[in-house]
């Protein structure tokens, strides 16, 4: 009898320091984490780029039909007028692009926007400085980039 006292002594002491038999139910597995939804990173600064061209690229279409109408009859003022106002999108395009760098998944459509507004300015500052024929050409060149620029961002995709 006292060497069963001293089994369950043993068990009663012995067993609970040991985390086993102590009563207490035994710890819980851990409990996987639940999947991390896959967020495409882009996918936001992609969307905030197509919200912002679009309506840029119709009013630097305006402008340019304006500075071609103004200039091809002749009203030096009014083609002057316009190529301020297509010197001061292309400034405040130029920063919107600085503040809203490009991200690869979109990267090439940007370069060429980017080239749209470089193309803009050019016009503008030709046009500016009386260089006539070259603003002439430069204005084909930035309708060409313009559009080369809005077929890539359609075809674009994050």
């Amino acid at each position: 009898m006292a060497r069963s006292r001293l089994v369950l002594v043993a068990l009663l002491v012995v067993l609970p320091l040991a985390g086993c038999g102590s009563g207490a139910p035994p710890p819980a597995a851990a409990t996987p984490a639940p999947p991390v939804p896959t967020v495409d990173p882009y996918a936001a600064p992609y969307q905030e780029f197509v919200n912002h061209v679009a309506p840029q690229a119709g009013k630097l279409a305006t402008l340019s039909a304006a500075l071609a109408k103004y200039a091809g009859a002749g009203n030096v003022t009014s083609a002057g007028k316009e190529a301020t106002a297509i010197r001061t999108w292309a400034t405040a395009e130029a920063k919107w692009l600085d503040a809203h760098p490009t991200r690869p998944c979109y990267a090439a459509a940007y370069i060429l926007w980017d080239d749209t507004r470089a193309a803009a300015a050019k016009t503008a500052t030709d046009l500016l400085a009386g260089r006539y024929e070259a603003a002439a050409s430069d204005l084909d060149a930035m309708a060409a980039a313009s559009t080369r620029a809005t077929n890539a961002v359609l075809a674009s995709s994050c």
